[in-house]
């Protein structure tokens, strides 16, 4: 999250970490202009995120105020006791309109008793 906030701030966006009260991570203003990001983090390419419905729900519900932001490529440093990220490639998408044919489901809840 390191590496977006930096990259938002030198687009001249003040940031706002958010992630541990709403569904994404970042509130960003600029003058007049406000955008909520979700920030993804991955050692592979970045061509597939895992994407929570909180998550595709409050970004739908923002478009097109809303971004992402796919920190692929990061290698991980497992030299200390708790592994640390290294490097990544910045990939940003603004608006980002969540396209249904993109989404796939990935698990179910189940109901037993009943």
């Amino acid at each position: 999250m390191a590496v977006a906030k930096v990259h938002l701030e030198g687009l001249g966006w003040r940031v706002r970490d958010v992630s541990s009260n709403q569904p994404y991570d970042f509130e960003c203003t600029r003058g007049g202009e406000r955008l909520i990001v979700e920030v993804k983090g991955t050692t592979s390419t970045g061509d597939q995120i895992v994407i929570t419905r909180n998550e595709v729900a409050a970004q739908r519900a923002h478009f097109p105020n809303n971004a992402l932001i796919v920190v692929h490529s990061v290698e991980l440093m497992r030299a200390s006791s708790s592994p640390e990220a290294d490097g990544g490639e910045l990939l940003m998408r603004t608006p980002w309109q969540i396209e249904e044919d993109r989404l796939r489901p990935l698990a179910f809840q189940y109901a037993v008793s009943g």
